[in-house]
This record gives structure tokens, C-alpha cells and sequence, in this order.
């Protein structure tokens, strides 16, 4: 009953950071929405501790109405709240993974990127993935972070995302990267004696790079 929870409420109300924190925390994992509204607040204090527990709190309290506000947060520039906001974020959208998907790799940090791409990755090795999947990792293809786009023809290769090799490297293949378009011609130079692999080889030499142009040709 009431009388129960009101230490807790007792302790939210204290003026107190880390008592506040206590009773916000203690509601959240009884999944009381009550301890929202100070969660909230609670997320804009100065202290990257408070801001860690705080995205721990909106884990275990699974309201939706957290969502925007974790998206913000996994732009933090306190790496250890942008890890545990994003795995808040993919938490509360386990019925979309797409969408935690797509909130990591638009962030702007690398890590949150990284944790981006490994939930897309999940979704493409699965056979039901959908077209918006594949748009989103030939975005990704096309990041600005090399590491990134590297990671994404990784994914690309997997032999449980595309049927064929073939058909992995020509997806990849529309990236505007010269260093994407380079592993390409590596791959494709171990495997030259598929017909298909010679045909693509001899495309490269029509490549946009000179030095793919140049290296095909050799």
C-alpha cells in the first residue's frame, strides 16, 4: 500500500543529490512512473555519475515517455552515460530494434555509433530483416567515420545477410569511399577466378579512384 513506498517518496523529495537519486531509483525498479518527472530532472544534473544511474533508472521504469529524452543522452559527452542511456534506448525499443538501430548511427560520438551498427547487424542476419534495414546499412557504408564504414562492409560480408558474395560486394559497392571500394577490389582479386569476380574486377577499371583504377589494372 501507500505507507510502503513512502520512504521512498520520502527520499526523491530530499534536496539531497544522492538520496534523490536513492528514492528515484528505488521507484523505477518497482516500474512506479511516479519517479518519472524526477528522472527527468535528475538527467540534466552536472554529475556523469548521476546521469549513469539516472539512464539505469529509465531502464528498469520501461516508460516510453523516456525515449526522447534518452535519445539526448546518447550524445552526452560523458562516455559511460552514453553507454548506459543507448543500452537503456535499445531496451525500451526491443519491439523495435530498427529504431535503437537507427537512433545509434545517427549519434555523433564513435562508441554509440559502434552499438548502432551491432543492433542493425542482429537485424540483417535475421531472415525477416526488411528493406529499411538495408537502406540503413548502406547508409552506413557511407559514414564519415572510417572504423564505422569498415565495420558495416564486416556486416556486409556476413554470409548470413546477403545470398551470395557477389551480391555483398556490389551492395557495397555503392559506397563513395575509396577505402570501402578497396577492400572490395581485395576480395574480389582473392576470389578472380569466379567469372562473376573477373567480370566486377574488370569494372573497377572504370572505377572513380585512380589508384583502384590503377591497382585493378595491375
Amino acid at each position: 500500500d501507500d505507507e510502503d513506498y513512502a520512504p521512498l517518496f520520502e527520499a526523491m523529495a530530499s534536496r539531497q543529490l544522492d538520496t534523490c537519486l536513492r528514492g528515484a531509483m528505488g521507484l523505477a525498479a518497482l516500474q512506479d512512473t511516479r519517479a518519472f518527472g524526477t528522472l527527468l530532472q535528475l538527467s540534466r544534473e552536472q554529475q556523469s555519475n548521476a546521469r549513469v544511474q539516472v539512464a539505469e533508472a529509465l531502464e528498469k521504469l520501461g516508460d516510453l515517455r523516456s525515449l526522447n529524452r534518452l535519445r539526448m543522452m546518447i550524445r552526452d559527452h560523458d562516455a559511460a552515460v552514453r553507454d548506459a542511456a543507448f543500452s537503456a534506448l535499445a531496451k525500451l525499443e526491443k519491439e523495435e530494434p530498427l529504431a535503437a538501430a537507427r537512433a545509434g548511427l545517427t549519434a555523433e560520438h564513435e562508441d554509440i555509433l559502434q552499438r548502432g551498427l551491432e543492433v542493425l547487424a542482429r537485424i540483417l542476419r535475421k531472415k525477416d530483416a526488411g528493406q529499411a534495414a538495408f537502406d540503413l546499412l548502406a547508409r552506413t557504408l557511407n559514414d564519415p567515420t572510417a572504423s564505422v564504414r569498415s565495420e558495416a562492409f564486416k556486416v556486409c560480408l556476413n554470409k548470413d545477410v546477403f545470398a551470395s558474395s557477389e551480391d555483398a560486394l556490389r551492395f557495397a559497392n555503392e559506397s563513395v569511399y575509396d577505402d570501402v571500394r578497396e577492400k572490395i577490389l581485395i576480395e574480389l582479386t582473392a576470389q578472380y577466378q569466379e567469372d562473376w569476380a573477373w567480370n566486377m574486377l574488370l569494372e573497377f577499371m572504370n572505377d572513380s579512384s585512380q589508384k583502384l583504377r590503377k591497382e585493378a589494372f595491375q
